[in-house]
């Protein structure tokens, strides 16, 4: 799914205009309905205080369009035109058990809101009302971070975006102002959708799906590469039988652990499935795919060993953690890192590598520099993975949960990434389609087990209902009649 800025979306609203020959009252009346339809379904409405704040643009005119909708369904609503609002008394009541709808500013805003629009959004936010806002809280800036401005930004419970997520639903800083988001299809043109050009998308099932494929019958182990992960360290065994558990569950037809002669038996004994290499690899042209750093440590023997595996290797490889660390200590290698490999840190282990980061804007750029400037992609972990490409592309993963917050997470997504690329899925197929899966199984996880109690090796277990999720298809369902 594309994400585009203001301007884009401003630009497809006219498009869509002409193309289906409708008026903007029209498209107003269907962006109510559509409205109106997710509210009654998701909302108890009636025998409540529903408060509906419309504002001058054309946010403000489906918020009035909206009411009269709820109006007809018998729906009791006070409509609120801001604009014409005067003064401080002119702000009704607003009680934590009032339903409030906000459509007071849309993605056209440009600057901070003032005078009465301020003090309206700070009574709201002051009420501890439940706040459903329509497209982008009323005061937030649709394409950057905002500041909170003398509290002057819709703080809502529920962000109802139209058509498309907006960039600024991707910046942790605007994440108090958003809530949960959802989106809601109004029918824009899709030849417009199509063909006008973002550097932005939010990685979904239809993607993916569209990516991983199912087996041939007649296939073998050889056909689904052969992948060799440089990981683990004493004390640091799990973390190469995580990302070898990963490797295997996503489809890596061979798995090769090069790992310390300390680790050996513990490895083996683990993941029986996986082979085992203790002494240094001498060919490495062998293996289909090479990921290495889960726990690896930094040691200057391991250091030594990572520089010579760079010199080696001209194919993309997937790098993580300690390999990212000795990389960042010792930046000659920088140059090293063969062209299209997959870099998976988190934002502290990116920020030893590009600088500062500063803010969530600023570390998205800065991200997309490191992408172009090495032709790697960077896939940067966080509540909304972004992953940027050689290419100018940005990609935020919206799946997962708070419980993936947990040591070894990352190592299963090293060994997943590594075992699609092993595969022969693109290192942007191979990112973009592991972040979904990893994070699939792990909202699968988080139903058996909670967040707070759910391990990485819960990650691993489910990965294989992720992969039936994504791969599932309709035409493949067959229906057996018994007579």
């Amino acid at each position: 799914m594309k994400i585009f800025t203001s301007g884009q979306i401003a630009q497809i609203d006219q498009i869509t205009l002409k193309s289906q020959s409708i008026s903007e009252y029209e498209l107003i009346q269907r962006v109510a309905d559509v409205l109106s339809r997710w509210l009654t379904l998701n909302i108890p409405l009636q025998n409540r205080r529903v408060l509906i704040f419309a504002g001058p643009g054309n946010n403000g005119k489906d918020a009035v369009a909206l009411s009269s909708l709820l109006a007809e369904q018998k729906i009791s609503c006070e409509l609120f035109r801001v604009n014409q609002m005067e003064s401080i008394s002119d702000i009704p009541q607003i009680d934590q058990n009032c339903l409030v709808i906000d459509g007071i500013f849309g993605t056209g805003l440009n600057r901070s809101p003032e005078g009465i629009y301020a003090r309206v959004i700070r009574a709201i936010n002051n009420s501890n009302a439940k706040v459903v806002s329509i497209d982008i809280p009323g005061g937030l800036f649709s394409d950057t971070i905002t500041l909170d401005c003398n509290g002057a930004v819709i703080k809502a419970d529920i962000t109802l975006t139209l058509e498309f997520p907006k960039l600024a639903i991707f910046f942790k800083e605007n994440s108090k102002f958003i809530g949960d988001w959802k989106v809601l299809d109004i029918g824009l043109d899709n030849y417009a959708k199509q063909n006008i050009e973002t550097p932005y998308y939010v990685i979904d099932k239809e993607f993916v799906s569209s990516v991983i494929k199912r087996r041939v019958k007649n296939s073998h182990k050889g056909d689904y590469g052969h992948t060799l992960l440089v990981a683990g360290s004493y004390g640091m065994a799990g973390a190469a039988i995580l990302c070898s558990k990963g490797a295997l569950r996503s489809g890596a037809g061979l798995v090769t652990l090069n790992v310390p002669e300390e680790l050996y038996e513990i490895v083996q004994g683990s993941v029986p499935e996986a082979m085992c290499l203790t002494s240094i690899v001498a060919d490495y042209d062998k293996f289909t795919t090479i990921a290495f750093g889960p726990g690896i440590g930094t040691s200057p023997e391991t250091v030594k060993r990572v520089s010579a595996l760079l010199k080696s290797c001209t194919k993309p490889m997937v790098i993580d953690a300690d390999g990212l660390n000795i990389i960042s200590a010792n930046r000659e290698m920088l140059d090293l890192i063969p062209l299209n490999s997959v870099l998976t840190p988190h934002p502290k282990e990116f920020s030893r590598l590009a600088g500062d980061l500063g803010d969530s804007a600023q570390a998205l750029q800065m991200q997309l520099a490191f992408s172009l400037k090495y032709r790697v992609y960077v896939l940067l972990k966080g509540s909304n993975t972004s992953l940027s490409t050689p290419d100018g592309e940005i990609w935020f993963n919206v799946c997962g949960n708070p419980g993936m917050a947990t040591g070894g997470s990352g190592d299963v997504l090293t060994g997943v990434i590594a075992a699609l690329m092993a595969q022969g899925y693109s290192p942007k197929e191979s990112a973009i389609s592991a972040l979904f899966i990893h994070s699939t199984a792990g909202d699968f996880a988080a139903k058996q087990f909670g967040e707070i109690s759910m391990i990485a090796g819960d990650i691993v277990n489910n990965l294989g209902e992720a992969f039936k999720y994504v791969t599932d298809r309709e035409e493949d369902k067959i229906t057996v009649n018994n007579k």
